[in-house]
């Protein structure tokens, strides 16, 4: 059985939970790669691209071990929406999902030169809101300051 050093090419706190999680033993090196969304590639492949970008940047200086990459998008509309960055766009944000349904849609790449590895997928989930009132939209920000 081959073993893996593994590297989360991400800073994420949500996806070093989720390797916690399931038990996997690995270090974090975030890529440096930063995400132009002007670019034209449809939703699915974009999240790809970017996580393959991502797990790419960092394997190119450990090329003897297994780089996860990740990238998470929104779809609302047919329209990928950016992360917000400060207070004004999470309410605007939040506000334009209140009483949808929109998609999130999860890039994942797994890169391992040595062993000639590349592979890359994605994942969808459907995420429905009720109707928020502009107070609960208020205190969510407040209480977890979703700028990422």
């Amino acid at each position: 059985m081959v073993k893996f050093d593994i590297i989360l090419a991400s800073a994420s706190p949500r996806r070093k939970t989720i390797l916690s999680q399931v038990g996997l033993d690995f270090t974090i090196e975030p890529s440096r790669i930063n995400e132009d969304f002007s670019i034209d590639l449809l939703p699915k492949a974009f999240c790809e691209y970017w996580a393959r970008e991502k797990a790419n940047d960092i394997a190119k200086s450990h090329s003897d071990k297994l780089i996860i990459g990740a990238d998470t998008i929104v779809i609302i509309d047919d329209k990928i929406i950016g992360k917000p960055k400060n207070y004004k766009e999470s309410f605007a944000m939040l506000k334009s999902l209140s009483g949808k349904t929109h998609q999130v849609l999860t890039g994942v790449s797994f890169i391992h030169l040595d062993f000639e590895i590349d592979f890359t997928f994605n994942e969808a989930t459907d995420v429905s809101f009720c109707l928020l009132t502009d107070e609960e939209i208020n205190k969510y920000i407040d209480k977890y300051r979703p700028y990422d």
